[in-house]
């Protein structure tokens, strides 16, 4: 038995000896040609004890300032959303943000999360991950309804309240909930919900 632990150790302690450095690089491309990159770098060493992470993070807008589509009411986000639909909005619910900065020009939009026919599972925390990482000043929240039926859940109306709640705390405003279909649109922000 202990020849096996030490066989077994002796082969972790090669590998271990044989990476340096162990990067994974993410690039996460939307139709607004907005960049994201995630670099992890393990520094790895012969003792288990001694591995730390870095994480780093940036976000690069390839359109000038002065070029950036500002955004006045929800038929222009609506728009906006729409030419960046892919084919699967009337497949499956997406759940899409709009970042705006102080000036309520685009800086860029996001998938933040995918669900089935007719639900999609949101995580707060990706959102605002998104949202800091842009450093934007407010959002604009979208998803579809496959069905077509553009009147809101009550799912619908407590993502909005929770995703409304965290902006306050971190200074980012929610602006505005549309919810989607290829014909029309139902805006929180029209309709007093916001």
């Amino acid at each position: 038995m202990y020849k096996i632990f030490l066989k077994k150790f002796i082969l972790i302690e090669l590998l271990f000896g044989y990476i340096k450095l162990i990067s994974y690089l993410c690039y996460i491309n939307d139709q607004s040609n907005r960049q994201i990159q995630i670099i992890y770098d393990m520094n790895s060493t012969s003792h288990f004890t001694n591995k730390v992470a870095e994480v780093q993070m940036s976000y690069r807008n390839p359109v000038k300032a002065s070029e950036r589509v500002k955004v006045t009411k929800s038929n222009d986000a609506y728009e906006l959303i729409m030419a960046s639909w892919d084919s699967t909005l009337e497949l499956y619910e997406s759940f899409k943000i709009l970042m705006l900065n102080k000036a309520n020009k685009v800086l860029g939009i996001s998938t933040v999360g995918e669900g089935g026919v007719s639900s999609c599972n949101i995580d707060t925390k990706r959102v605002f991950t998104t949202a800091l990482l842009t450093n934007c000043c407010s959002i604009i929240l979208c998803h579809n309804h496959p069905s077509g039926n553009i009147q809101p859940s009550e799912a619908d109306r407590l993502i909005t309240k929770k995703i409304q709640s965290a902006g306050t705390l971190l200074d980012i405003a929610v602006l505005d909930h549309l919810i989607i279909t290829p014909e029309t649109y139902y805006s929180f922000a029209d309709n007093g919900e916001i």
